[in-house]
């Protein structure tokens, strides 16, 4: 079984690329997010 995941935004710094002591590859990166919400009359932004 696979899961897919689409994700949108920048990388922060190089993707990191490890293994688990029973040799599973393992990556790791820093995504970076920009999301304008509005909601009636506030406006609010988001950025994780």
């Amino acid at each position: 079984m696979m899961n897919k995941v689409i994700l949108i935004g920048r990388l922060t710094r190089d993707p990191e690329l490890r293994y688990t002591p029973k040799g599973t590859p393992v990556g790791k990166f820093m995504l970076a997010v920009y999301e304008a919400i509005k909601k009636g009359q506030i406006h609010g932004e988001v950025v994780a």
